[in-house]
């Protein structure tokens, strides 16, 4: 059981290094990742979530196994695009996706979570950093034994300050620090989706720590 969780902020207009709009890259590997998953009723099955967040964080399609019903969510992603990159919420909504009903306890739950940018207008935490609250956040998920992986798209020491992710971060958010990705590439994008997507049968001790 996956919650695709996808960044929706304005910087998500900009450009990949291929010369896509990220967001539209985000959506091309969405789409083919959703394409890899096992929505076979016959036994055990795959399914799969889409939340978005900026400013707020919100479940796009509830947990289910109807491709053409999670393709229509995809496309429909620009239209929530707004300023703000509230990690802590997109970390909390992931969580939030899979407590639906229709949840299968015998699947792994996984949250998968990209972004292209800094932590912006996240409460600070103790220590006087929105950090700190992200951290907190992907600690209550990861002891809830959900699977996280995270993607940034951009350089922590981009150009422009719109093109930076924390990186440091991003590699503590994941269950393990080869489950985070990082990319300014389009193509890249797809592929890491796919390789996501190849690995979510797998205990993680199987494929993690071999090179990610």
């Amino acid at each position: 059981d996956v919650v695709l969780v996808v960044d929706t902020s304005t910087s998500m207009r900009n450009l990949t290094r291929d010369g896509t709009p990220t967001l539209e890259a985000v959506q091309d590997a969405a789409r083919a990742f959703v394409a890899l998953m096992d929505f076979a009723a016959d036994g055990g099955r795959d399914q799969v979530a889409l939340a978005a967040f900026n400013d707020r964080a919100w479940i796009a399609q509830a947990l289910g196994s109807d491709a053409s019903v999670l393709g229509a969510a995809i496309d429909a992603l620009p239209n929530g695009v707004a300023s703000g990159t509230r990690l802590d919420l997109a970390i909390e909504v992931g969580r939030s996706a899979l407590d639906a009903p229709g949840r299968i306890t015998a699947n792994t739950p996984v949250v998968v979570l990209l972004t292209d940018g800094l932590p912006n207008r996240v409460p600070l935490g103790p220590g006087g950093t929105q950090e700190e609250t992200v951290l907190a956040a992907a600690a209550t998920v990861k002891s809830a034994d959900v699977r996280i992986y995270a993607i940034g798209v951009g350089q922590p020491d981009a150009a422009d300050p719109a093109d930076r992710i924390n990186a440091d971060l991003l590699r503590t958010v994941p269950s393990a620090p080869d489950m985070f990705f990082q990319t300014t590439s389009a193509t890249d994008l797809a592929r890491i989706y796919a390789d996501i997507a190849y690995t979510l049968g797998c205990p993680p001790e199987s494929f993690w720590g071999g090179g990610g």
